[in-house]
Formats: C-alpha cells, structure tokens, sequence
C-alpha cells in the first residue's frame, strides 16, 4: 500500500480516504483505462472486508450504470487520446498571450492585464486537460 500512496498522482489521501472503502465509481470516472487496468495489481481485501463492504454498500443505481455505460462510449470514441498539434497550438496560444502581456505592460497597461489574465485562464485550462 505504500507504494501506491506515494506513486499516486493526486496524492496520498486519496489512497487513504478509498482504504476499505469502493472505489469503483471514483476509479471509472476519474482514470484512464491504463490506470483502471492498474486496480489488479492492488493487494486484495480480506474476505472479512468483502463481507462488511458488501453489507455497507448499496447495489448499483441505474445512474451509476448508465454512467459506466457512457464513459466506455466516450472512451471508445477516443475523447481520451491525446492530440498532440492541438496540445502545440493551445501551448503556442499561451506563450502569445504571455508575450503579448509582457510586451505591453509598459505601453497599455489595461491590455497588458487582459492579456495576462487570459494567460494565465488559458494555462489552468492546459493543466486542467
């Protein structure tokens, strides 16, 4: 389990807070199918947490199915892959932002700040994606 915690790419506390918990949903919405193959390597629970776990958690919703059902289609349908021009362009559009913020900071000030910001909401969306 440690090694997992400390691999894990968005930290440790959520490999503590999913401990004896299903993670199921958190697993098929929130990783990649390389990653969601990753869950076979884990350690297994022990037949007495099967047991406790499958009288605490509720069947699956219909919601929590079609959900399933809809990111497998999306996933087939390669909303996943990487696009790496796209990635280039979205990339070259922040570094023109940027410049063009720095270029101007000293001549239009208020255009600086516009361009600045639009950097810098451009950037959170490169990471975010």
């Amino acid at each position: 389990r440690k090694g997992w915690r400390k691999a894990h790419p968005a930290g440790a506390h959520w490999i503590d807070w999913y401990d004896g918990r299903d993670a199921t949903e958190v697993m098929d919405a929130f990783h990649s199918e390389k990653a969601r193959g990753m869950w076979q390597k884990l350690p297994k629970s022990s037949p007495e947490a099967v047991e406790i776990l499958s009288k605490q958690v509720a069947d699956d919703s219909s919601v929590q199915i079609a959900f399933r059902k809809l990111r497998d289609e999306l996933e087939a349908d390669g909303w996943w892959e990487r696009d790496f021009v796209h990635e280039a362009k979205l990339v070259g559009i922040w570094i023109s932002l940027a410049v063009g913020a720095v270029a101007t900071a000293h001549t239009a000030p208020p255009i600086s700040t516009v361009l600045l910001a639009l950097a810098m909401t451009n950037a959170g969306w490169l990471g975010h994606d």
